[in-house]
């Protein structure tokens, strides 16, 4: 039976079994498979499986489906692929599924439709275990044993393998984009770091970005005391010329106040880095 194994950050691979036919997967209950984590659309993605064929497809998703690390909007999934929804990875366990016909986006068509069957649905928990652990096949056993204690893989079993430097580099973009150090904590956890290690990566992405913060405070408060001297130059300048027109001292007038208003910004992002919510490079 194909199922899809999932690395919850428990250090024991869970096991998703899929059934023959159609299956909704989403963070809502209105799902077949539920997936309860904030990265996971309320309907994410349909997942088919008819004999050897595991059809995924994405249904809008916020967050996308990719397959590999690649983005993909209807796919044909084959065993030992890793299935990732928003910040959550799978890996896919099919042993009978074929490769004839990888991806359904291009010139190859997709088998017919496969009607929703009734059958259970099921909640997959991330940040705890079951309080009865199901039988294991030997095949998952296995698959499980070679993650270590706090969650990520061993040298041995590549599907669950964490990329050090993918992992740093979406915990940064995240952390520039204004998402809370707490959350970004969870995204890390979710990768398979351990807490010490999530929250020290963390806690480095914090102070890079208060130091970017801070650094383009200094620029706003240069820029603001420049803008701010333009009506103070233009009012002596008028009076050496004898004349002053009223509208031309009005537009520099307002020049100074933008100028006082970036000025007052920079201060606060020198002295209050950590008060300054959204994307670092719309500031």
């Amino acid at each position: 039976m194909a199922k899809l194994l999932l690395n919850n950050g428990s250090g024991q691979a869970q096991e998703i079994f899929l059934r023959s036919g159609l299956s909704r997967v989403g963070r809502t209950s209105a799902n077949e498979i539920q997936i309860e984590h904030p990265s996971v659309s309320s309907a994410h993605c349909e997942i088919t499986f008819a004999g050897d064929s595991l059809i995924i497809k994405d249904l809008g998703s916020t967050n996308g489906t990719y397959i590999d690390g690649q983005p993909v909007q209807e796919v044909c999934a084959v065993h030992g692929q890793r299935l990732q929804l928003g910040s959550v990875e799978l890996l896919v366990d099919a042993p009978e599924t074929v490769s004839a016909s990888p991806q359904l986006d291009g010139a190859s068509v997709a088998p017919p439709p496969i009607p929703v069957t009734t059958k259970p649905r099921l909640t997959v928990g991330l940040h705890h275990q079951p309080a009865t652990a199901p039988e294991v096949p030997p095949q998952a056993a296995m698959a499980a044993s070679s993650l270590a204690p706090h969650g990520r893989p061993t040298a041995n079993k590549s599907p669950f393998e964490v990329d050090p430097a993918k992992v740093e580099a979406e915990a940064r973009s995240k952390m520039m984009w204004g998402d809370a150090y707490e959350d970004v904590v969870k995204f890390l956890r979710m990768q398979g770091l351990g807490l010490p290690e999530a929250s020290a990566m963390a806690n480095s992405l914090l102070k890079e970005r208060v130091k970017a913060l801070r650094g383009i405070g200094v620029q706003k408060i240069f820029t603001g005391i420049g803008l701010m001297c333009v009506p103070v130059v233009a009012f002596f300048y008028f009076l050496k010329l004898g004349v002053f027109p009223i509208k031309l001292f009005a537009m520099t007038v307002a020049v100074g106040l933008y100028g006082a208003w970036r000025f007052l910004k920079g201060m606060f992002m020198v002295l209050a880095p950590k008060s300054e919510a959204g994307d670092v490079a719309d500031k």
